[in-house]
């Protein structure tokens, strides 16, 4: 596990973690078929046209020699090599499903109904086994005692999944650590939705939202460039243009001192030609 110090602050990149495979949803998605990996037929799943979690079921599903069915979802009538990791997941046999929004659930539902034996993963891999796999490593990193300086833990916010299952070990230590994630996706209101399903919890002490950047994946500037290379510069670290930018430019904006940044992947989302 590699941990670097940035000033008074520490980063946790999951890109070196996890062989720059799609950063966190590489483990994210072990964890959800660590069990079944002998017996598996399949795996089923959704996600965008920026989407590393396609790209690590696609890695996976070519690793155990099993198929593996993408749906894409965008409005728009995207060519799909032109995104990296979509490229890189057909690269790895990946048959990926272009649908809109508006039909993107029954497009998901013919899909699984064709093949039913095949192993279902929402989009994000949002399971709760997921979510376990981060409050287990943030288990270890407590236990090294890795966090004694920490007071804040920041990282992008999609599904909720990786924030949730590090908050859960925050609380299991009685640490007083917030953890921050930034959303560029959901509105802070469903971003809470989505998490209060895995364990039918209400209440998030400590866990905060900024959705600053809600549904804004393509947004970008010239300070948030600014800062993105700017950490690049003090870390070797370039974080990806759709989701770690966003969180490095809360973390400059705000001069976060004694700080855990998370960068959680997503780096092939860097070769897009424009955003």
């Amino acid at each position: 596990m590699k941990i670097q110090k940035i000033n008074s602050s520490l980063i946790l990149d999951e890109n070196l973690n996890n062989s720059f495979i799609s950063g966190n949803k590489y483990r994210k998605v072990k964890a959800i078929i660590e069990d079944e990996k002998e017996t598996i037929q399949g795996i089923i799943s959704f996600g965008s046209k920026y989407s590393s979690h396609i790209l690590a079921c696609a890695w996976w599903s070519k690793l155990l020699e099993i198929p593996f069915i993408g749906v894409i979802i965008d409005n728009n009538d995207i060519i799909l090599d032109n995104y990296p990791h979509l490229k890189m997941s057909r690269n790895f046999g990946a048959n990926l499903i272009k649908t809109k929004s508006d039909i993107a659930y029954s497009t998901i539902e013919n899909w699984k109904g064709s093949y039913p034996n095949y192993k279902w993963i929402p989009g994000g891999a949002h399971t709760l086994e997921a979510a376990r796999s981060y409050e287990n490593l943030f288990d270890e990193i407590i236990d090294e005692g890795l966090l004694k300086e920490i007071k804040k833990i920041i990282l992008p916010y999609g599904t909720g999944t990786t924030a949730y299952g590090i908050w859960k070990s925050i609380i299991k230590h009685n640490l007083d650590i917030e953890v921050i994630g930034v959303s560029v996706s959901r509105d802070k209101k469903h971003c809470f939705e989505a998490i209060k399903g895995l364990e039918n919890i209400n209440f998030f002490k400590n866990l905060k939202v900024i959705d600053t950047f809600s549904n804004k994946y393509d947004y970008t500037d010239s300070i948030i460039e600014g800062y993105r290379w700017r950490f690049f510069n003090e870390t070797g670290i370039l974080p990806d243009p759709i989701y770690n930018s966003k969180v490095i430019y809360h973390y400059y904006e705000n001069k976060m001192k004694d700080t855990l940044i998370i960068n959680t992947g997503g780096m092939l989302n860097n070769l897009l030609t424009k955003i």
